[in-house]
């Protein structure tokens, strides 16, 4: 059912399956893009991406998502197709997981239908699909999550499975919806603890927490030294009032503010941002419902409601009575995020499986009355319930996908060897954000593209500049050098100079570049530029980039993955080496008494 609903819902990405997506899909196809070419075609690990700004760290950025399985898609079928094929594949995965989170609160089937057409099917992930957001994809594991961890109250084993969904949300390459779920989890953790009086949600998140780090390493490590190094501070001070709120709760015009505001501008709503980084359109329906299961279960549920509503005060920023947005952000990491209304997915979360509830609520009262006799004739009324919430989702969120794909596939001339060829692109266009994808088709560079990071550069210049030297030059030109070799972490240059010189990449400097000549150095600064010293005469340089995080990140990830795993089979491990050595040392299990009368 899950598949069908997806497939239905993503009608128009399927028909236009080959097209290229508008608005931010350039940046994020381009980003997907650039790790299957450095690891199918030059068989690397994707440390590094020349394409972009002049050179610029790959792993370590923030929107690098690699390393997450579902990239095996595109690995398989390239980033275009690859990338849609995971908007539907996580499209399934969330709505399963709501169902399974609603199923193990003891609610009926239709009821957890229900809370898992209001999360997954809700304008918040349509709206940031449809604006190429891929970074939102793994909010599809948040009800998983969630799942492990309260199940982890009575078996420790679901902190592991905990830390592994927290994992992936994280190597998706999705700081804000990370940020949102540590929020989540951490208000709702400390609420459960007053309400069992127990330390046990608060023990147990704080080692999901410790655990999802080291398990992490191998990306956080080299992403938090970039983050150091080029921090991304926000002094953000957006809110919404109840208008806005309204409408991005019930109104059905969803796709049409989404285009208001995209061709002419934020403002025209009185708006900061564009339509999609507020709309959250669950319907009545599901609010109705929600206020149903908060009425009835509030003693229960009040740390899931509490939740709810720090979410909701946090995603109206300035225009909340409390202002929790401006607290929150004094906080690590937290400051630099922006656009407080991305918290709504936390608010989402929490109603879906407070009406999940409130339909369950609601069945059983109408199971007791005597309005209606047949069991049968009251199974499908709610029945009847559900699927006009399902028609009422599809005809407001459906309809959001269709004007993202309408652009073909262009034809992209394919230089042989790789240059800094721009310095700008044209962003001017209505349509789209960057021209990312169409300059790494070109096997090209831009020095100036779309960058979130504020990150320096260094002394570049493009092919067509009088300024330029070629890729790999002599800073006093006494001699020639010409690149051998390229690909994105490794360059091999064969250089000729007169006498003692530098010579230079035409890529931006950054800690982690290494040199192999006579021996194996750092790289240095040169007018921000990679660069080292070489002797007279005929040699060959091979720059190579291996930043140390890395190394350090990688051993600490597999020393916390071998710890995981032996943990989560640790009854059966015992076992079965208990049996092995008992087999070796030549001991018999002795056979179990019998005792007859």
């Amino acid at each position: 059912m899950f598949t069908a609903l997806a497939g239905l819902f993503c009608c128009e990405l399927i028909i236009n399956f080959y097209n290229w997506g508008a608005r931010d899909w350039d940046q994020f196809i381009f980003w997907n893009a650039v790790p299957r070419e450095t690891i199918l075609t030059y068989r690397q690990f994707p440390f590094w991406n020349p394409y972009a700004n002049g050179g610029n760290v790959f792993l370590a950025h923030p929107h690098s998502s690699f390393l997450s399985p579902l990239f095996i898609f595109v690995l398989i079928f390239g980033p275009v197709a690859g990338l849609k094929m995971q908007v539907i594949a996580h499209l399934i995965i969330g709505m399963w997981g709501m169902f399974l989170l609603l199923r193990y609160k003891k609610v009926d089937e239709i009821s957890a239908y229900v809370a898992s057409f209001a999360y997954m099917l809700s304008s918040v992930y349509f709206l940031h699909i449809a604006e190429g957001h891929m970074e939102w994809l793994p909010m599809a594991f948040f009800p998983w999550l969630f799942l492990c961890y309260l199940k982890s109250f009575l078996q420790k084993k679901h902190i592991v499975t905990a830390i592994i969904l927290l994992a992936l949300i994280l190597l998706a390459g999705t700081v804000n919806v990370f940020c949102i779920v540590l929020f989540i989890l951490l208000i709702y953790s400390v609420c459960s603890a007053i309400q069992k009086s127990s330390l046990i949600p608060v023990k147990n998140i704080f080692f999901i927490f410790v655990g999802t780090f080291l398990l992490c390493s191998v990306k956080l490590f080299p992403m938090l030294e970039f983050l150091h190094k080029y921090p991304r501070l926000t002094a953000e001070t957006d809110g919404i009032g109840l208008g806005v709120l309204y409408r991005a709760l019930l109104s059905q015009r969803q796709a049409i503010f989404d285009s208001l505001t995209l061709t002419q501008g934020e403002g025209v709503l009185g708006l900061k941002y564009r339509w999609h980084e507020y709309g959250a359109y669950i319907g009545i329906t599901p609010l109705l419902l929600s206020l149903s299961g908060i009425i009835f279960s509030f003693r229960k549920k009040w740390p899931l409601i509490l939740t709810a509503i720090c979410s909701l005060l946090v995603a109206m920023g300035s225009g909340s009575p409390i202002n929790l947005w401006k607290i929150l952000h004094y906080l690590p990491v937290y400051n630099s995020l922006h656009v407080p209304s991305r918290f709504m997915l936390g608010f989402i979360f929490c109603i879906s499986i407070l009406a999940g509830l409130g339909m369950f609520h609601c069945w059983k009262l109408f199971e007791k009355s005597s309005f209606i006799k047949s069991t049968f004739l009251k199974k499908i009324v709610f029945m009847a319930v559900a699927l006009f919430i399902l028609f009422d989702l599809y005809s407001v969120n459906a309809v959001i996908l269709q004007n993202s794909f309408w652009i073909r596939p262009k034809k992209i001339k394919n230089y042989k060897t790789f240059a800094q060829r721009y310095r700008y692109m044209d962003t001017n266009n209505k349509y789209f954000h960057s021209n990312l994808y169409p300059v790494f088709l070109s096997n090209s560079g831009v020095i100036n593209g779309y960058e979130v990071m504020q990150i320096n550069k260094g002394d570049l210049a493009t092919a067509s500049s009088p300024a330029y030297k070629g890729e790999a030059y002599l800073a006093n030109g006494a001699g020639s050098a010409s690149i051998a070799e390229f690909s994105p972490n490794k360059i091999v240059v064969d250089v000729y100079a007169k006498h003692k010189d530098t010579l230079v990449l035409n890529q931006n400097y950054y800690t982690g570049w290494r040199v192999q000549a006579s021996r194996r150095s750092a790289a240095q600064n040169f007018k921000g530029l990679i660069a080292c010293p070489v002797g007279a005469g005929n040699q060959q340089i091979v720059f190579y980039y291996l930043p140390l995080s890395f190394l350090a990140g990688i051993f600490v990830s597999l020393i916390t993955l071998m710890v995981l795993i032996g943990i989560l089979f640790y009854k059966n491990l015992g076992r079965t080496m208990h049996g092995l050595f008992s087999r070796m040392l030549g001991i018999r299990k002795k056979p179990a008494l019998k005792i007859t009368s």
